[in-house]
């Protein structure tokens, strides 16, 4: 009952923890506790991510293709079930993982229907993820003036962790550009001297 799900809960919130320290198998194995009682109650939001975790780390444990599949199953799952917050973060590590495979229209296919749920809902910070990710897949593709629109829109209203990595992504496609101007001016907002 109750205690199940608290207990599923507890672990796939530990195991996610796991994974952001770095202690990939022991996300592994807590995660695996997390979806064993989730699973079996039909627990739809601990199991999608717990699901989740579990397939960050094993993509980080050189296991792409299970963790793609598991992935592709947790977003398919979260969207069915209306839960729209693991939706998000499953299309933004699907993509991840696409990207990683050097499929970057499919990724930004993926982001573009992520971006359609959080809109449709009014997510703006799930939004904010999923174009802060679509960054690298329009860099990749070549479409700059996109790239560089949405980066602006990024860093213009906030300094969260999206603003953060549209800053990442922006000198590769400046400097291709030779926009030295731009550069200096990420250079200058960062408080960063010389290159």
């Amino acid at each position: 009952g109750a205690h199940d799900e608290a207990l599923a809960d507890l672990a796939a919130r530990r195991a996610a923890i796991a994974f952001m320290s770095g202690n990939l198998e022991e996300a592994f194995e807590i995660g695996e506790t997390a979806l064993r009682i989730a699973d079996a109650r039909r627990l739809s939001g601990v199991l999608v991510m717990a699901m989740i975790t579990k397939a960050n780390a094993l993509a980080e444990l050189g296991r792409p293709t299970e963790s793609t599949a598991l992935l592709t199953h947790a977003t398919k799952l979260a969207v069915e079930q209306n839960l729209a917050d693991e939706a998000g973060r499953g299309y933004y590590n699907l993509a991840d993982n696409v990207m990683a495979a050097g499929r970057y229209e499919e990724a930004q296919g993926l982001l573009e229907q992520g971006l359609e749920l959080t809109r449709r809902r009014g997510d703006r910070s799930g939004e904010r993820r999923l174009l802060a990710q679509e960054l690298n897949a329009l860099a990749a593709l070549g479409r700059w003036d996109e790239m560089l629109a949405i980066a602006d829109e990024l860093t213009s209203f906030a300094s969260d962790i999206w603003a953060a990595q549209s800053m990442v992504a922006l000198p590769a496609v400046l400097a291709a550009r030779g926009d030295v101007a731009g550069l200096e001016a990420i250079q200058a907002r960062l408080g960063l001297t010389g290159w």
